[in-house]
């Protein structure tokens, strides 16, 4: 192969640390250096684990330990990997914590892929991203309800609340509290259904999380709704729980433990795709308001509409920055209280042409044919000629996907039309922009997200022994686990304070 035929993309991944290969399989063309060790012009590699791989004519090695001078730090040592802490935002002249990954996964790959695609640059090559939406759309939006209680004034406000907009949610529900609601249960086929569990609590040990989940699961199945996604109570992620709900057939599920504000993800090929959202809900706001004192009617409705401005603002900084956009609250005694939150943010967000309104298993869907889609991006006389081919979705989506190519200051969504696209240099001038080729885009700005105020790490011997035990007394107490050590404690320990 002659030097010249090497494609700018997609980029060699030799060996790399895991999370910088997570980053750029959330958009970025990548091929594994193992399986074609040939396949494009830039092979990066890390000198801090290892030497300089081989290389073939014509590629060129770039070393991302450059990235670590540059930024001051290691943004993939990824030592906190499964450590969670109470985070904390500021929401209006409220602060509200939820307990979450104490890596900001996706402020970390907004920082980090800019200096990887700097050395890309440098290096003579183009910078690209696979659009992580259908051509045309900026954004995509979905609303997701926790059911953890089942509250039948509050489920009837919802539901009326986002009447006109349910493609746009996802409802995980608890087996325990609504299975004997068939008729509320009824109300919800057509929309998008996932399991919260049968009982509202994630276990650490797996085999209980096993009975919970799939017990959760058949209480739907008994309602005909079949669940594809799965929420853990508590937004909690413990060892295993990716491996059971790989068993279980889950497609995809969302923990706050595991990541929040980032593009989707897996955490490899069996595990189910990870849909982050951003943690902060009304509940938490109000459970901060009602710790200080006893809130009254007025103080709750301004938490509300903190609460409002707050979603709102979220969505329009997810939206500017190109981002997915998942929030999410409770319909029992919160939203159901404060239906007002949901009518605002949906009229507003779909007054938004380029904003995608979808919910989590049609965004999981969309996100798998997307990995499944491979690209080459070949340097030609004048610009650059992008193909694609798919091992799946037989070409049907083909106008779907576009590639975003980034050539200095300027960015072109360039759609996949059924064959290669030839994009010329010229073309990215707004002045002569094709529209029928090109969607218009300046620079991408900067993310004005609504960023954590501090953090705070469990401390205490009392917290951290309840953690330990897994303590809680949501499971009735003939129901807990006693095929070990830890349940069989919990057990005797409920009994004592019944």
């Amino acid at each position: 192969m002659k030097p010249e035929a090497r494609p700018l993309l997609p980029l060699v991944l030799a060996d790399v640390p895991t999370l910088l290969r997570r980053m750029l399989r959330q958009g970025v063309p990548t091929v594994d250096h193992r399986a074609a060790p040939g396949g494009g012009r830039f092979v990066l590699f890390d000198s801090r684990h290892r030497a300089a791989p081989l290389v073939a004519e014509g590629q060129s090695p770039i070393d991302v330990d450059a990235v670590r001078r540059a930024m001051g730090f290691d943004p993939w040592a990824d030592g906190d990997a499964g450590r969670t802490c109470r985070t904390f935002w500021r929401v209006g002249r409220y602060e509200a914590g939820e307990e979450t990954a104490v890596t900001d996964y996706g402020a970390l790959r907004r920082a980090a892929v800019p200096q990887v695609r700097r050395l890309v640059e440098q290096a003579g090559g183009v910078w690209a991203r696979i659009a992580p939406f259908p051509f045309g759309y900026r954004s995509a939006f979905c609303f997701r309800f926790d059911h953890d209680e089942y509250v039948a004034a509050d489920f009837d406000a919802v539901l009326s609340a986002i009447s006109g907009h349910e493609r746009a949610t996802t409802h995980f529900v608890c087996g325990a509290t609504h299975g004997e609601h068939q008729e509320a249960l009824a109300r919800l086929k057509g929309l998008d259904v996932g399991s919260h569990g049968y009982h509202h609590h994630t276990y650490r040990d797996a085999a209980e999380n096993r009975r919970n989940i799939a017990r959760g699961i058949e209480a739907l199945r008994k309602a005909r709704l079949e669940p594809s996604g799965f929420a853990a109570p508590h937004g909690r992620r413990p060892t295993g729980l990716g491996d059971v709900l790989a068993e279980l057939g889950i497609s995809h599920s969302s923990e706050f433990a595991a990541a929040y504000d980032d593009l989707p993800f897996r955490d490899d090929d069996r595990a189910p795709r990870q849909m982050p959202i951003h943690p902060v809900c009304l509940g938490i706001v109000l459970e901060s308001l009602d710790a200080r004192r006893a809130a009254d009617a007025r103080e709750r409705q301004a938490a509300a509409d903190a609460v409002t401005e707050h979603f709102v603002a979220v969505a329009d900084a997810q939206r500017e920055a190109g981002e997915l956009i998942v929030l999410y609250g409770h319909p029992d005694r919160r939203l159901g209280r404060y239906p007002h939150i949901l009518r605002t943010l949906l009229a507003h967000v779909g007054r938004q042409a380029d904003v995608w309104r979808t919910n989590l298993t049609s965004l999981a869907w969309w996100f798998d044919l997307r990995d499944r889609r491979r690209w080459t991006v070949n340097e030609v006389d004048q610009g650059w000629l992008v193909e694609s081919s798919s091992t799946g979705d037989n070409g049907a989506l083909a106008g779907a996907f576009s590639l975003e190519l980034h050539v200095g200051s300027a960015v072109a969504a360039v759609p996949l039309n059924g064959g290669p696209v030839q994009i010329r240099r010229s073309m990215l001038s707004p002045s002569i922009l094709n529209p029928s080729v090109l969607r218009p885009a300046t620079t991408l700005p900067s993310n004005r997200l609504p960023q954590p105020i501090r953090r705070e790490f469990l401390s205490g011997f009392k917290p951290r022994l309840r953690r330990w035990l897994d303590w809680e007394r949501t499971t009735p107490i003939g129901e807990i686990g006693t095929d070990h050590w830890r349940g069989r404690l919990k057990q005797t320990l409920r009994k004592m304070t019944a």
